[in-house]
């Protein structure tokens, strides 16, 4: 009982991994996968997501490793509402304290589209969600802001999403929402 935090049902690490992936069931068929321990869809997807960004790139292969290895728990679980794309949750305060944290990736990994329009590979929004953890869990989610104010853990996110872009054929990206990441911070 203790393991979970006095929490086994929401602080689940029995196999003492640092990156937990929720079932996500959807539908009877996962739903019953789920009750005997077998992995769903979703977990399946997810999985194969992290085994191939591993093999995209080194530095993302270490990012994926370094939260694994993490004593925090880091969670990976389906977007609530699509429309929002992807997302990693952080403790706010813990962040601006420079406090390492566990996360809660929010990721659709069968979703082209982005809110803004853009087409790009899942696994490429995954790569940048995953950038988040890893501050997250250095304790370096900072709130520095570029000139013309893109925050600083954005360009980090966006230079390791451009990795991946690179391997998946992607076009590089080179904005936050509106505003242009300036062009001698991009990796």
């Amino acid at each position: 009982y203790q393991y979970g935090g006095n929490n086994p049902v929401g602080n689940i690490d029995v196999n003492g991994d640092s990156i937990v992936i929720s079932p996500n069931p959807n539908g009877l068929i996962d739903h019953i996968k789920s009750r005997f321990g077998y992995d769903t869809k979703f977990q399946k997807t997810v999985k194969a997501d992290l085994a191939q960004l591993k093999k995209d790139d080194k530095i993302v292969a270490q990012i994926i490793l370094k939260l694994e290895d993490s004593e925090n728990i880091h969670q990976i679980t389906m977007v609530e509402d699509r429309r929002k794309g992807n997302l990693t949750e952080v403790d706010k305060e813990k962040a601006a304290k420079g406090i390492s944290q566990g996360t809660t990736v929010r990721y659709d990994p069968y979703t082209q589209i982005e809110p803004s329009g853009e087409k790009r590979t899942p696994r490429v929004g995954l790569s940048h969600e995953l950038q988040h953890s890893y501050d997250a869990d250095q304790g370096t989610m900072t709130r520095e802001i570029t000139e013309n104010g893109v925050l600083l853990i954005e360009v980090r996110a966006i230079n390791t999403e451009n990795k991946i872009r690179m391997k998946t054929g992607d076009p590089k990206r080179t904005k936050y929402g509106r505003r242009e990441v300036p062009k001698i911070l991009l990796e």
